[in-house]
């Protein structure tokens, strides 16, 4: 597994990861995975991962599938997007 170097952070999603280079960046969702049925298929097609919602700090707007980096916004803390 790649080594994740430092915490990266961006104005908006990077079309590929600043750690490893892969283009496999999904949005991350946070909330029970079940809240919402439709978005199963953006789950399973790696387009978006789902974190409990009970997170403390700062969180990750994006997370790479492959290495799994955390990319934050730049506009300062981002607040979890809830379902």
């Amino acid at each position: 597994m790649i080594e994740i170097d430092s915490v990266h952070s961006t104005r908006r999603k990077p079309r590929k990861c600043p750690n490893c280079g892969s283009k496999r960046i999904a949005r991350i969702l946070y909330g029970p995975a079940d809240f919402y049925p439709e978005l199963t298929e953006e789950v399973e097609s790696g387009r978006a991962v789902v974190k409990p919602c009970c997170t403390r700090g700062p969180v990750a707007s994006w997370e790479c599938s492959f290495c799994g980096a955390g990319i934050f916004k730049e506009s300062g803390i981002s607040e979890p997007s809830l379902f």
